[in-house]
């Protein structure tokens, strides 16, 4: 007789990913098990994506609560109406920032977009693998290019753009798009400064040091839309 109770297997689990994340941030946790092996699984047609800026690092799960921690010092969440409390990550990879802030802020829609279909496919696999039904009903990954018409971004309290390897031809409309769709209070966390940031409605808050899986300190710079 199988004397297991799914429910209550559940429910420890969903305890434990946010437990680990919060309690043990530097340590290997149940949180880095959801993306193992799945990064090895992506292969990625450089032809398909010409003339997108394709390459990319992951955050790590340190990294995410230093830069979830800078959200909430700028832009708190609780402050912030229900129908606001959204984040993006623009080129999301494997998910694992939009994933990792559904699981420490539960009331928060984490939303990832992605042009490389392959890395979206695997972000979504990944989100399979969450116990808690809460955290895979607030995370969501879409393909495609965070420039176009279908996107926007006017629900958003915080915003990550991992935008070191991204060109001025991108990051100029993209300031445009974020100037004119996001709301005053909302926060954006990016690589490296957007030109002209500071005369589009943003203020640089801070510049803090994040480890990323290409550098062990890499900056990361806060902007505030105002």
């Amino acid at each position: 007789m199988n004397t297991q109770q799914p429910p209550k297997k559940t429910r420890r689990n969903k305890v434990h990913l946010r437990k680990t994340m919060k309690n043990n941030p530097n340590k290997t946790s149940s949180f880095e098990t959801l993306f193992q092996g799945l990064s090895e699984k992506i292969s990625v047609d450089s032809e398909k994506y010409k003339g997108h800026h394709i390459t990319y690092g992951e955050i790590t799960e340190r990294g995410l609560h230093i830069c979830s921690a800078l959200f909430e010092k700028y832009n708190p969440l609780e402050k912030v109406p229900l129908e606001n409390r959204t984040f993006y990550d623009l080129g999301c990879g494997l998910g694992k920032f939009v994933i990792g802030m559904s699981i420490l802020h539960p009331q928060l829609r984490s939303i990832g977009i992605d042009v490389v279909e392959e890395r979206v496919e695997q972000a979504r696999a990944a989100l399979a693998r969450v116990p808690t039904k809460l955290v895979q009903k607030h995370s969501m990954f879409h393909t495609g290019s965070f420039l176009e018409d279908r996107f926007h971004f006017n629900n958003a309290c915080w915003i990550f753009v991992s935008n070191l390897c991204i060109g001025n031809d991108v990051l100029v409309p993209l300031l445009v798009k974020l100037k004119t769709e996001m709301r005053p209070g909302s926060v954006l966390l990016c690589s490296r400064e957007f030109p002209e940031a500071e005369n589009s409605g943003f203020v640089k808050r801070e510049v803090s040091s994040v480890p990323m899986t290409w550098a062990e300190k890499s900056n990361i710079i806060v902007y505030q839309r105002v």
